[in-house]
């Protein structure tokens, strides 16, 4: 019987001195597998660590804006001046919102920082299909409604950015720089959750059956108030929910108002608190009081300040309106405007009401001042700092009280 020998491993010649040693053979071998074993497992370590760190940036970060800085001083795509009129370069306009000094354009694509004299301080692409704006102490919160990425910027640039886990529904940016998210929920209805300055979680709230769909902080910031809709003996019925952010373990306060349907909530200066409805504007004082205010006509658009409620009611017919404020002391007054109401703004001082080719000014006692001419196509106002923003298809403007006529007109 003859004995086979791995390849390549003779035995030497007669007379030569080199020996054929099987451990040596052996050992290598053992080496070698060894070796393989290792590499496989430090390879599939490497993968699973890749793959634990790409799931937690998945979900706590927005991938795509993570590359996005502060373009302070590069290419714009959107300004053509650094004035007023701010002509735009085949965008699509979407909303406009009071930031700090200045204010913020929300286009479908982009979001710009303007300041007071029409510069662009800072821009970046947000990448979201449904772009909301909620605007307060001096930052911008930006979320996707119906997405689950949002981020936080000033003027400044980015301060921070992330996802939820669940699909945003609305939110609040608070004056204290906190701000808030409601979520949609397997098991119950929707979550609020409160985020403080440092974007560390202060609070979250499930809300078992009632649909969330206001928020907004008090002026101090201690406390969330929460409008939301469920039902009441068969019927749909209004909830006024107050989250105490001070004392996170205690009960929420609640208030029902059978028959009405939420629209937005608003906390003013004084710690009232404004819940606007589809037919009714309900207020509740320091007291836990509520003063309600009936709308006998069809509500056509609204605003909120520090101090009021601002309400435009048209009639059937259109051919008039009614423009309506309520005091955060509940002082109401109304007047009958000719025309159609298709937007207002407010400073606190002022109220602009935009028509089809003017915009009228009318002081807090509801008495007109002026009239602007404007282009037919403006469809959006804000007001900030003695001045009215005018927001059209293909150009942003910005009319001064004291300028006599805006640059629009002039053009």
């Amino acid at each position: 019987m003859s004995i086979k020998r791995p390849p390549g491993n003779r035995p030497a010649p007669p007379g030569s001195s080199n020996t054929y040693d099987i451990n040596a053979y052996r050992r290598k071998k053992k080496l070698q597998k060894l070796r393989n074993r290792l590499l496989a497992v430090l390879s599939a370590l490497t993968l699973l660590a890749a793959v634990i760190v790409g799931i937690y940036f998945y979900r706590n970060y927005d991938l795509n804006q993570l590359a996005q800085t502060a373009k302070n001083g590069g290419e714009d795509t959107v300004v053509t001046d650094h004035s007023f009129p701010v002509a735009m370069n085949g965008v699509n306009p979407v909303a406009l919102s009071k930031v700090g000094s200045g204010v913020v354009l929300l286009t479908a694509e982009e979001t710009i920082f303007f300041d007071g004299n029409g510069a662009s301080r800072y821009s970046f692409n947000h990448q979201y299909t449904n772009p909301v704006i909620k605007s307060g102490g001096g930052r911008l919160l930006t979320y996707d409604r119906g997405g689950y990425g949002y981020r936080i910027d000033s003027e400044g640039g980015l301060h921070y950015n992330a996802r939820m886990e669940n699909t945003i529904l609305t939110g609040a940016m608070g004056r204290k720089q906190s701000y808030a998210l409601v979520t949609s929920e397997s098991r119950y209805a929707a979550s609020v959750t409160v985020y403080g300055k440092s974007n560390k979680e202060v609070l979250r709230w499930y809300s078992v059956s009632d649909q969330v769909l206001d928020v907004a902080f008090s002026y101090d910031g201690s406390t969330l108030a929460v409008a939301a809709v469920g039902f009441e003996d068969g019927d749909v019925a209004g909830r006024l929910y107050l989250l105490d952010l001070q004392d996170t373990g205690a009960e929420a306060e609640v208030w029902s108002f059978p028959g009405a349907l939420p629209l937005a909530v608003d906390c003013k200066k004084n710690g009232s608190v404004h819940l606007l409805c589809d037919n009714l504007l309900y207020q509740l004082d320091g007291k836990g009081e509520i003063t309600r205010v009936p709308l006998t006509s069809t509500l056509q658009n609204f605003c909120f300040t520090e101090t009021d409620t601002v309400l435009i009611t048209s009639d059937a017919a259109g051919l008039s309106f009614s423009l309506i404020r309520v005091s955060s002391t509940g002082e109401q007054k109304s007047v009958q405007v000719r025309g159609s109401g298709l937007d207002l703004a407010s400073d606190g001082e002022s109220i602009y009401v935009l028509e089809k080719s003017v915009v009228q000014r009318f002081d807090r006692a509801l008495e007109p001042l002026e009239q602007l001419p404007i282009s037919s196509d403006v469809f959006k106002l804000e007001a900030s700092d003695g001045g009215v923003y005018l927001l059209s298809a293909n150009q942003l403007d910005r009319w001064r009280e004291d300028a006599g006529t805006s640059s629009a007109s002039e053009s």
